[in-house]
């Protein structure tokens, strides 16, 4: 079986793909860049992760989220406008919107934590406050952390963030077909490398599907 790629974007690895798009035994991967409104990637992160407080203001005031939250409100959801208040004030000007408790990581240098799928491979990155990036872990298909990964396991390539803050592990962003140039990826995983594991996981989803 050969990969035939279609996206809409330029990625390091591109060239590993095959190039003969008319190839009857080639099964195509189509990769767009990420598409999915606020809404959508808070009910997907939601589906295996605990995440920050979010919902239209009123609805969070009655739970009992303080006034004083800090939140993200998103006043275009379209065209991803956003602002920042407390909930108190998003409510008056904003009842009608989507807002997002703001989580601060409370480990000391780190500003956010991402768990990286790549088919069957998967890779925690942590980014520091300073830039750095380091690879924290690499997971084995069978490891126990990743019962989590497969509940995604329609986006071939995704990436979920996490800060930890309240005693808890938050997701605070789920990204369709993340931008792997723009992360440490190409100094570990050769662009064959992440071409091979796209295709494994095509290969034992289409075997559960027969099942």
């Amino acid at each position: 079986m050969g990969l035939v790629l279609k996206s809409d974007y330029e990625d390091y690895y591109d060239d590993a793909f095959e190039r003969d798009l008319w190839g009857t035994n080639n099964t195509k991967l189509v990769r767009l860049k990420d598409y999915h409104t606020p809404w959508k990637k808070l009910e997907e992160m939601t589906k295996a992760n605990d995440t920050p407080h979010y919902g239209y203001p009123e609805g969070l005031l009655y739970e009992n989220v303080p006034q004083d939250t800090l939140v993200t409100v998103y006043t275009s959801i379209h065209k991803n406008l956003t602002e920042t208040m407390s909930l108190q004030e998003a409510a008056e000007k904003y009842p009608n919107c989507l807002c997002v408790e703001i989580v601060e990581n409370e480990v000391e240098g780190i500003d956010h934590y991402s768990l990286l799928s790549i088919g069957m491979h998967f890779i925690w990155l942590i980014y520091y406050k300073d830039g750095k990036i380091e690879v924290g872990k690499e997971l084995t298909e069978d490891s126990e952390d990743n019962y989590k990964i497969y509940v995604y396991a329609d986006y071939l390539i995704h990436s979920i963030d996490y800060k930890v803050a309240k005693g808890n592990i938050l997701a605070v962003d789920f990204v369709t077909n993340p931008i792997l140039k723009e992360t440490i990826l190409p100094q570990i995983f050769k662009p064959e490398d992440v071409v091979k594991s796209l295709e494994k996981a095509i290969c034992l989803k289409s075997m559960q599907l027969k099942n």
